[in-house]
């Protein structure tokens, strides 16, 4: 009898090895049997795993306790049963996922550290054994086996990364596959997460501060200027980390914040988090500009002062939980590693990938330092995690591009430097190439390091695209040939957001070799077939870049059939992919989209005329918001209304009949809002309004980098009545940090999306050539 040994993903061949039948035509041998004090999670792995092997075999093998009578059938163990545990056992280091999948007789046993570890080794069983692959939420492949043999098992093995994590913004989508977390090994989004606990993983240290007595302002952080800065969420001011006070606050907080995780954990049986998070709020420059906090910059570099406040949290934390890691960040201004200080032994630092080139392994890339700063943070903390970005924020428009290729050489690099936590931005799944590919092989990778990347790519090409594999597989290569050389940063400065630069292989010739292979895969395709509709996903982002460019690359293509091509496609999707309850949003985006292209040259033409004009007195005047921010005519009901009195600028912005349900965001400008914009010259400064549907609103003063600013005496009103939303405005001229305002805009704000009274003909609102001109009489 053949023994065979799967360790950490190594390739087997299970074909020669085969000594115990789980079912042969219509009977089976086995019974499914999980432990007598099996709760939800338990029976859910049970079923799942009876579920799948029904499909495979059309048997169905019964379920049952471990006391119950099996009248001599062999055992398919699933979980903590006292059978498991008589034969298996797991050392202090297994943490929470540790699987085994191992044969004893005639007997299987399936069964993890944890009901996680369980559940990741049933789909381990389903996938490496048995042949099963789940390769999104609606592309799966069961085998048919109504003769299902196995070989002697023996395999233990946990996730090569600690946590996972992949952000792909799929809210909107419908649930399809419920297995596919478990089967991806994946634990953001998908599955319980047992390793973070409160308050969030990342920005976190507003939670940590938002209840300090008010009257305690030299906690709060020095800004360039010299004042306290207050608080005003998670993205904003930090605080001053040479407080000792401060460190005292946050470890009562995170004591809390402990206790009230082991509450909820014990209630539902559930593993202890033991990661939290104690992170820099987002979007700011410095920690603290205090003399003394700017001391200890001078001396270890603003990581050096990040290090200098989380070490004395964690030194406090480790005298009561030895077991928790304090996680870190090492993120913009922080990036560099520290000099002459290291990370305590219980803190793990994350460090962001926001520098380097795109199109370049992060080992091979001689663009920026990123590639030391990875291996000086390994030296500097016992453990590191990496953010990374598998796209673009920058974009003007949607564009073919990836890094499928080199998703395994990072991985590594980073495995080899203590990295043992990942979390990945992949966003954009309407428009990305390979979307469903990279975040197949990255959590495919994430769990198990040793697989062959080029294995695994050939496999999902062949079960993704089916009759198509070898044509999208020729434009996935084509694509690596064309990226070649390339050196694009991962990310930019702002101020040059929405300038994309050329991407030098978007080329007539590259559109060309597209429509060839594109052609030939869609030909290959049966009509209304799953694969044929993922050639078309794959297609999105060819056509949509384009039709951006058309009148560059001058196509055979005609504009409106191009045009009509990607609609119908990209409409497809939606309704494939999406919940029903999004379809009107999305349909009437694609529309507006649509009429875009069709309309290049309309559109041309409104961008170089006159900018609109309001002239505002006494007397209430009302225009109406008619155009999307891409210049498109629009079919909402939007109005703005306004009176000027000398002393108050009265404004009144109605929309009637908005479609589903507004979106109240953390920030305003996160959700459904309206932003007002002013500006005295348009090429020096405007101040730009944002108010959420609540009321709640924000006032930014664009000058250079921009400042956050309070202008008490602005009143603001919001009122949500059915389908139709008022907003009621005062705004005293005087009050604002303007010389007089000449020119202005009003924006129904959507994400990604808007209606305009000057439209900016892109994503972006705040663009001052074209706002119009604003008269107050």
């Amino acid at each position: 009898m053949k023994k065979m040994f799967l360790v950490m993903g190594l390739a087997v061949s299970f074909q020669l090895c085969a000594d115990l039948t789980i079912a042969d035509g219509k009977t089976s041998g086995y019974v499914i049997v999980i432990p007598d004090g099996a709760d939800r999670t338990d029976t859910l792995n049970g079923m799942d795993l009876q579920k799948h092997l029904q499909t495979i075999t059309g048997v169905k093998l019964p379920m049952l306790k471990e006391s119950w009578p099996r009248r001599g059938k062999a055992v398919i163990s699933v979980g903590a049963t006292k059978m498991a545990k008589e034969k298996i056992t797991f050392g202090p280091n297994a943490g929470l996922e540790e699987m085994v999948v191992k044969t004893v007789g005639k007997d299987l046993f399936l069964f993890g550290s944890s009901q996680i570890g369980t559940g990741f080794a049933v789909y381990e069983f389903l996938e490496k054994v048995c042949g099963c692959r789940w390769f999104d939420r609606f592309n799966r492949v069961i085998p048919k086996k109504p003769k299902l043999v196995i070989p002697e098992l023996d395999i233990r093995r946990k996730p090569s990364f600690e946590y996972r994590a992949m952000h792909c913004s799929l809210g909107s989508w419908v649930q399809g596959d419920p297995s596919i977390g478990l089967s991806l090994k994946a634990t953001h989004h998908r599955i319980a997460n047992p390793v973070y606990g409160r308050p969030r993983a990342i920005h976190s240290f507003y939670n940590y501060c938002k209840d300090w007595p008010k009257n305690k302002l030299y906690l709060l952080a020095k800004g360039p200027n010299g004042r306290r800065q207050a608080l005003r969420g998670n993205s904003g001011p930090n605080f001053c980390m040479t407080q000792p006070e401060a460190v005292q606050l946050f470890g009562k907080k995170l004591r809390e914040f402990i206790a009230q995780d082991r509450k909820f954990c014990t209630k539902y049986k559930i593993p202890f988090p033991y990661l939290y998070n104690i992170t820099q709020n987002d979007c700011t420059s410095y920690y603290c500009c205090c003399d003394k906090c700017q001391a200890i910059v001078k001396k270890h570099g603003q990581s050096g002062l990040l290090l200098y406040f989380i070490n004395q949290v964690a030194n406090d934390i480790a005298k009561d939980h030895p077991e928790i890691l304090i996680q870190t960040a090492a993120y913009s201004f922080s990036l560099e590693p520290p000099k002459g200080i290291k990370a305590a032994p219980n803190v793990c630092v994350e460090i962001m990938h926001t520098i380097g080139n795109y199109y370049s392994p992060v080992e091979a890339d001689d663009t920026v330092p990123f590639r030391d700063y990875i291996t000086a943070w390994g030296k500097a903390a016992s453990m590191i995690g990496i953010w990374d970005y598998w796209i673009f924020y920058w974009d003007t428009y949607p564009a073919p591009y990836h890094n499928v290729h080199q998703i395994k050489k990072d991985l590594s690099f980073y495995y080899r430097n203590r990295a043992r936590t990942m979390r990945i931005e992949s966003e954009a799944p309407d428009t990305a190439s390979f979307f469903v590919l990279k975040a197949w092989l990255g959590y495919k990778l994430m769990d198990d390091l040793s697989q062959d990347d080029t294995k695994l790519i050939d496999e999902f090409m062949k079960g993704y695209y089916g009759p198509a594999a070898a044509e999208i597989k020729e434009f996935y290569n084509y694509m690596i040939e064309r990226q070649k050389g390339q050196n694009t940063k991962i990310f930019i400065p702002v101020k040059m957001h929405y300038k994309t630069p050329d991407r030098v292989w978007l080329d007539a010739e590259f559109y060309r070799r597209a429509e060839d292979i594109f052609n030939r895969a869609e030909a290959k395709c049966a009509p209304g077939s799953m694969a044929l509709k993922n050639v078309h996903r794959e297609r999105i982002p060819v056509d949509l870049s384009l039709l951006n460019i058309y009148d560059k690359i001058k196509p055979a293509i005609a504009r409106d059939v191009l045009a009509k091509r990607y609609y119908d496609n990209a409409c497809e999707q939606v309704k494939l992919r999406k919940k029903p309850t999004v379809w009107p949003v999305e349909l009437l985006r694609l529309r507006n989209e649509y009429e875009k292209f069709k309309r290049a040259d309309e559109i041309a033409g409104l961008k170089k005329g006159p900018r609109p004009q309001w002239k505002i007195g006494p007397k209430w005047s009302t225009i109406r918001l008619e155009r999307e921010m891409s210049g498109v005519p629009t079919g909402k009901k939007i109005t703005a209304q306004g009176r000027y009195d000398k002393k108050n600028l009265y404004l009144r912005l109605t929309e009637k009949d908005f479609l589903g349900k507004l979106k109240e965001g953390q920030q305003p400008y996160q959700g459904d809002d309206w932003e007002i914009f002013f500006a005295d010259e348009k090429k020096d400064q405007y101040l730009q309004l944002m108010i959420a549907p609540s009321g709640r609103f924000e006032v930014l003063h664009k000058k250079g980098a921009g400042q956050w600013i309070k202008i008490r005496e602005i009143q603001v009103k919001s009122v949500v009545k059915g389908q139709d939303w008022t907003v009621d405005v005062t705004i005293p001229p005087a009050a604002l940090p303007l010389k007089n305002i000449r020119y202005g805009n009003f924006v129904r704000g959507i994400s990604q999306a808007g209606v305009a009274w000057s439209p900016t003909f892109s994503v972006s609102y705040g663009v001052p050539e074209f706002f119009g001109k604003l008269i107050l009489e």
